[in-house]
């Protein structure tokens, strides 16, 4: 974001596409498998929003948007864990 920030002066849009699935019957789901998912599908765009929100503090207007999506639903079926 800093680079971002350098270059243009500013911060107009952020997107997170970051996405992934784990496969596989519930039961044979790890810990660490969901620790993992919901450090990148939750944490992940929290830690994004809030630097997008320290960096455009000062801009007179900033309207923040989740975009969320569960297009791996419909890809690959029914999943044992998506978010």
């Amino acid at each position: 974001m800093s680079t971002t920030l350098d270059r243009f002066g500013r911060l107009d849009v952020l997107v997170n596409n970051a996405g992934r699935a784990v496969i596989g019957a519930v039961e044979e789901v790890s810990d660490a498998q969901l620790r993992d998912l919901m450090d990148l599908h939750l944490f992940g765009p929290a830690a994004l929003v809030r630097a997008a929100a320290a960096a455009t503090a000062s801009a007179p207007a900033c309207v923040v948007k989740p975009l969320l999506t569960n297009s791996s639903a419909t890809r690959f079926g029914l999943l044992s864990t998506w978010s």
